[in-house]
């Protein structure tokens, strides 16, 4: 900006003097040079006036966004005192509302992750059951379970299975979602987070829901993350169709698993 207004004046001083030499000037000649001269130094000094004008711009909306940042920072140094670390097991860490800073606001946690940075953002409860509660921000991709896995009880009666398969009936569609549009499954089973591509569902003689993966990654109890398995669906915690393709059908796969005793749906 200083550099605008040192030319602006710079060049306004050189025209004043070319008016005063064009006053006492009778040869056309040389009015006409001048005049020329004099065009071009008011020129500059107009673009000179026009870069002040712009630098003196950028520089008011840099206090403006610097003004802006100061303000966001203190306040959320005044938020983030509402909250105290909180571990969950088997390790997580996760901040947690202060009691008696609720300000009307019910109890919640929020991402350590976002927190780390100068970001409120609330954890959401993604599913629970066996002793497990996931969570899941929507702010920067975090996912995790906290609590310890324990295996559900059931009863394998004939009788009773009908009852106690209500959640197995829902990760059934949701497997046969998945092998319908070619996608990969994200199940969590026994306590590990997993992605399979799913080739047949069905049921046991026993009733027992069950679907036959090929293991893409995740955990596993056996240690052997990658392969075929057969998976109980009444034994899943969570479950639900992601953005990756399926490469099923794996080379060994074949129809009409005879661990099932009804298919519901198979590649």
């Amino acid at each position: 900006m200083v550099v605008g207004v040192t030319d602006a004046l710079s060049a306004l001083k050189s025209a004043g003097e070319l008016v005063k030499t064009l006053m006492d000037l009778r040869d056309v000649s040389v009015v006409q040079s001048k005049a020329i001269e004099l065009q071009r130094e008011i020129f500059t000094a107009q673009q000179g006036a026009l870069a002040s004008q712009e630098s003196q711009a950028a520089l008011l909306k840099r206090v403006g966004d610097l003004e802006k940042e100061l303000m966001r920072f203190e306040n959320w140094e005044t938020e983030k005192q509402r909250y105290e670390l909180e571990t969950l097991p088997p390790g997580i860490h996760v901040y947690r509302l202060k009691q008696g800073m609720e300000n009307g606001e019910p109890p919640h946690k929020i991402c350590a992750n976002c927190y780390n940075k100068g970001v409120k953002s609330l954890l959401h409860v993604t599913g629970q059951g066996s002793g497990l509660t996931g969570w899941r921000c929507y702010a920067c991709g975090f996912k995790e379970d906290s609590g310890q896995y324990v295996r559900p009880q059931v009863n394998r009666s004939r009788g009773d299975w009908g009852a106690s398969q209500r959640g197995g009936d829902m990760w059934t569609s949701i497997a046969c979602e998945a092998l319908r549009k070619g996608k990969c499954l994200e199940p969590r089973y026994d306590g590990f987070a997993r992605v399979v591509e799913v080739h047949a569902v069905g049921a046991t003689q026993e009733g027992n829901d069950i679907m036959r993966i090929w293991q893409v990654r995740g955990g596993s109890n056996s240690g052997e993350r990658a392969g075929w398995k057969l998976m109980r669906l009444d034994e899943t915690f969570s479950a639900h169709v992601i953005d990756e393709e399926s490469k099923a059908p794996r080379a060994g796969y074949k129809r009409g698993d005879k661990a099932m005793e009804f298919i519901s749906c198979q590649i």
